[in-house]
């Protein structure tokens, strides 16, 4: 019984017998296994994964480096200025697992995601990459205000330029969330 209702059937002791108290624990343990059945019955791919154990280890790995904060970390990022090495790292061990047969799936539809996923890491960082500059720490990127203070009419053109490099890393970061919530269902 919870606290509530066990209180009250403790208070009463000559109001519920012993019989009586384990005949509707007996009924609960039974309505009980009843819902687990039909619950596994109605939604198999909870009962088992239709993934192999290998594909779910190499989701396991890309999860591990494409992880919900990761994911949010890479949302978030204005992409102005300057760009932190923990933003760009992760999409560089994405590169190196591409190549690497280790990290290939079995699963067709798995094996599509990921190459997607590599496909729109490598298209980020061609962008990213003819606008940055290395630094110890991280990336100096568009500073629109400097960049425009002698010509004024480029503003536009370098605000494109950061939306552009904003939409793709959207992009990758929903590829690599349908990994990561693949991941979590199985």
């Amino acid at each position: 019984m919870c606290p509530t209702h066990g209180s009250l059937i403790d208070k009463e002791q000559a109001a519920y017998t012993v019989e009586e108290i384990k005949s509707w624990k007996i009924e609960a343990e039974s309505r009980a296994a009843r819902e687990l059945e039909r619950s596994s019955a109605t939604h198999p791919s909870q009962a088992t994964s239709p993934y192999s154990s290998k594909d779910i280890a190499t989701l396991a790995s890309y999860s591990g480096v494409m992880s919900y904060q990761v994911i949010e970390l890479i949302r978030g990022e204005r992409f102005g200025s300057f760009v932190r090495h923990d933003v760009t790292n992760p999409l560089y061990q994405i590169l190196e697992m591409k190549g690497n047969p280790r990290y290939k799936f079995q699963n067709s539809a798995l094996e599509k995601l990921r190459q997607n996923l590599a496909s729109e890491v490598e298209a980020f960082f061609t962008h990213f990459g003819q606008q940055s500059a290395g630094l110890p720490s991280g990336y100096e990127y568009i500073n629109v205000s400097e960049f425009s203070r002698n010509d004024p009419e480029s503003r536009s053109y370098w605000e494109e330029q950061i939306y552009e490099t904003q939409r793709l890393a959207q992009g990758l970061c929903s590829t690599a969330m349908r990994l990561l919530e693949i991941k979590e269902n199985n």
